[in-house]
Formats: structure tokens, C-alpha cells, sequence
């Protein structure tokens, strides 16, 4: 894995006389500040093997030989525990001057290093083998948080540390976990506080965690992850975009909706809605449990003010005519449903903000692009002026007056909402722009009058 920078390392390099008699062809597979890892050949049977070697000539080594040494040890045993035979436990070797302990391993490699579907047997693609990425991953931070009281393991350890270890059914582990030291040289960090909650029961550091491993997914699908974090931005303030959004940055880079819901599902989750990890990992286990339509069942689409039946019994048909109950004609400009219908209404009260509010709903089956016009731009303040609702949601609005006065603001003050259907390759954040190049006649508009109440005339009891 590594190339000829590495060369006056491995010409330095000296295994353990175990090793030695029971491994050849030594390469240099990856270097941490702790152990390096060797590539070789066993002699008996020629197999492929990796060797850790924590080596005390290392000056983070040096300085902290006991925590860096009970580490590695403790990341073999773990690993043994959690993939049963991936450790070589016969090989493991403390030199007689006490510099080196080492140890063979099955082969892996850190799953930053795979893109696509390989030799390994590594496709980022498959949701179950995503699923038990992120399974794994979480055990073992649930093993780093609760036994070793470390924090942000993930965000600490970094994706780099995440290995795929094809021998043992695809298994995924966090390696190298002396690197959470590098950067915390006190003691302190692995001392729990005082009968506090650690890491892990933490809500917030747990959704944050498996956000990390969402956004390592996404890399490995070749997603670019700066378009997914500013949605998320506007996941609180813009539901409707964020979720076409991410709809479409799934759909664009991904075929497999099983892995599309996966994704969805890791990115949904927040502190406040956060499952324990059991139940977390269940629900994944859910989403690839393909859902099975029933034949029999007639799916009725309007479109452009077309009628389409799949699936519909013909036999049903009387005098020629299908009866079809509880479908609403709906003309094919009639893209949304305002309320209130005719005006918003402003409470105006001395010395207060004065605002009203207004619900768009979405009544077709086409995702929706809206925005909001005033005659007075000055005077009224929109939020959102513009955005997308997907169907059957709707979209809460705003009107906030910026400096009220009574006799400047009436019933001549007018606001305009003018909705599209949002074609499938245009970008959501250029709406104000898409909405000019469109002709009216693939518009639906609807305008809104204003009231105004002032609450310093009405008397209570």
C-alpha cells in the first residue's frame, strides 16, 4: 500500500525472532504513531498475513509505553472477541529486550481505501453489507465509550481507522485506537466523570456519531458530502427542500433504494428522536425488507388532468363507463391550496411585531416549487419567500410587517403566490429564477389581500 517514501523505514525494520522463522516477503502495509503494520507470507502454507508491530523506538510510543501497550493489546483482544479467529494468537510475541510486541492478523484493509466493488468483496452499494458497516462500527464504539470512557471515538479515530476485514463475513472494525490519545495527552479523558453519563448515552454525541458514519457512506458512494451538510443546514428552517434535495442527490448517485432508504434513515436521525442502539440497529435491519404490492390493487395517478388506471379489474366496467369513487378532478393548473383562501390577517398591537401566516399545501402527485410576491417589498418581510413542497405536504408562511403603521398598510397591500411543478432536473435553490423563464400558462397563481386588527380597540372583560 505504501510506495518507496517508505523505503528507509522498512530497510530500519527488524521482526521478532518468532516472526521471523514463521513469516517472509515483509512489506510495509501502513504506518500509525503507535504500531506499523507489515504485509508478509507465511512459510508454511504461503497465505497472506498482516503483523502489527508497537515498536518503542516510536517517540508516542516512548512517552507513553503503558497506555500505548495495553492499547494494543486490548484492540487484538477486542478484535479476537468480536471475529473469532481473526487474531493469530499463536504468533503473539514480546521481544526479549521489551521493545516490540507483535502479533499476525487476517488481512484488511481501512475502507476509505475502496470506492467501488472489488476484489475484496467490498461494494458500497449493498445496503446489507452498509447496514453491517454501520452495525460493527457502533459496537465498537459502544465498547470504546462504556469500557474506556472515550468520547467522539468516531469524530477522534477518524474514517481512516474503519477496516473491512473480508475473511470473517465482511467484518468491519475501528482500528489504531491510540490515535485518540495523540491529541489528549492527559489521563483525565479516560476517567468518567462522577457518576455522569458517559459518551455514549450521550444523545447528542451518539446522533453525531452516526452522522459521521453516514457522511463516511456517502464518500465511499462517490456523494459529495458539502451538498449534503448544507442541506442538513436547512433541514429545521426548509423541510420541503432538504428533503427533495436529498431525494435527489440519492437518486442521481444511487440505484439500489434499498441503500437510498438506508441513508435517509442514518440522516433523519437527531438527539431529540434518537432510538438506543438495539433499536437503531433493528430499524435498519427493517428497511431492507422489500415491500410486496398487492396485485390486485388498482393504483389510480392524475397528470395533467389525465386519469390513469394500472391495474384496474375491467371486468368492473358497466355500459362501457369505470366507476371511480373518491377521485377529485383536479384541473392541471391547480397545483396548490392556500389558507386562509382570500386574505392574511395582522394583529397590530402598540410597541409588538406584527405578523400573520399563511399554510401552501401541495395537492398534486409532482413535487411543487413556490414563491411569495408582495406589491409592497418594503414594508412586509416573507419567510420562506420561495421554496419546494414534495406531495400531499405543505409549507407554513410568514408575513411579518418591518415597521407598522396603520394608516400605510390596508386592504390595497396585496401578496402573490405563484406555484410550478418542479421538473425533475432543475436545481431547488434557483427557483425565483426557473419561476421567470416559465410561461404562464404552467403556472398556478393565487393572490392574497390584507387585514389588519388592532388589538388596542378591542376591549376585554
Amino acid at each position: 500500500m505504501y510506495d518507496s517514501k517508505h523505503e528507509e523505514e522498512e530497510k530500519k525494520f527488524e521482526a521478532p525472532v518468532k516472526l521471523q522463522a514463521t513469516y517472509t516477503n515483509f512489506k510495509l502495509f501502513k504506518e500509525t504513531s503507535s504500531y506499523n503494520v507489515f504485509e508478509a507470507n507465511a512459510y508454511d502454507s504461503g497465505e497472506k498475513h498482516l503483523i502489527r508491530i508497537l515498536d518503542r523506538s516510536k517517540e508516542f510510543v516512548n512517552n507513553a509505553y503503558s497506555r500505548t501497550a495495553t492499547l494494543f493489546v486490548q484492540e487484538l483482544l477486542h478484535l479476537q472477541y468480536r471475529c473469532p479467529g481473526s487474531v493469530l494468537t499463536h504468533t503473539f510475541e514480546i521481544s526479549d529486550d521489551g521493545q516490540q510486541i507483535s502479533c499476525a492478523t487476517l488481512p484488511y484493509l481501512p475502507i476509505d481505501s475502496l470506492s467501488e466493488k472489488n476484489e475484496e468483496g467490498f461494494d458500497p452499494k449493498d445496503a446489507q453489507l452498509v447496514s453491517k458497516l454501520i452495525a460493527d462500527a457502533l459496537s465498537d464504539v459502544e465498547f470504546l465509550s462504556q469500557k474506556l470512557q472515550m468520547k467522539q471515538v468516531i469524530d477522534r479515530l477518524g474514517s481512516e481507522n474503519l477496516c473491512f476485514m473480508k475473511n470473517k463475513e465482511g467484518a468491519f472494525f475501528l482500528g489504531n485506537w491510540s490515535k485518540y490519545f495523540e491529541t489528549e495527552p492527559n489521563d483525565s479523558s479516560t476517567t468518567a466523570d462522577d457518576g455522569k453519563e458517559d459518551s455514549l448515552n450521550s444523545q447528542k454525541e451518539m446522533a453525531e456519531t452516526i452522522k459521521a458514519l453516514a457522511m463516511t457512506i456517502l464518500k465511499l458512494n462517490n456523494i459529495d458530502t458539502k451538498v449534503v451538510d448544507k442541506l442538513l443546514q436547512m433541514k429545521e428552517s426548509n423541510p420541503e427542500i432538504y428533503d427533495f434535495g436529498i431525494d435527489r442527490v440519492l437518486k442521481q448517485h444511487q440505484e439500489n433504494p434499498e441503500l437510498q432508504n438506508l441513508i435517509r434513515e442514518i440522516l433523519s436521525v437527531e438527539a431529540s428522536n434518537l432510538p438506543n442502539l438495539d433499536e437503531f440497529r433493528s430499524k435498519m435491519q427493517k428497511l431492507h425488507q422489500p415491500v410486496q404490492q398487492s396485485p390486485e390493487k388498482s393504483q389510480l395517478s392524475l397528470s395533467d388532468g389525465r386519469l390513469s388506471v394500472e391495474g384496474a379489474n375491467l371486468d368492473n366496467l358497466s355500459d362501457g363507463r369505470l366507476s371511480v369513487e373518491g377521485v377529485k378532478q383536479v384541473n392541471r393548473l391547480r397545483l396548490i391550496e392556500v389558507d386562509p383562501k382570500d386574505a392574511v390577517t395582522f394583529k397590530y398591537t402598540p410597541n409588538e411585531a406584527s405578523f400573520a401566516y399563511a399554510k401552501i399545501t401541495n395537492i398534486t402527485d409532482d413535487t411543487v416549487a413556490f414563491q411569495v410576491k408582495t406589491t409592497k417589498p418594503d414594508s412586509y418581510l416573507v419567510t420562506p419567500s420561495n421554496g419546494i413542497i414534495t406531495p400531499g405536504k405543505f409549507s407554513e408562511i410568514k408575513f411579518k410587517v418591518k415597521k407598522y403603521d396603520p394608516n400605510a398598510i390596508g386592504i390595497n397591500d396585496k401578496f402573490l403566490i405563484v406555484a410550478i411543478r418542479l421538473p425533475p432536473d432543475q436545481n431547488p435553490f434557483l427557483i425565483p429564477e426557473l419561476l421567470k423563464t416559465t410561461t404562464a400558462e404552467n403556472k398556478h397563481q393565487i393572490k392574497l389581500g390584507v387585514n389588519q386588527l388592532n388589538l388596542q380597540t378591542i376591549k376585554t372583560s
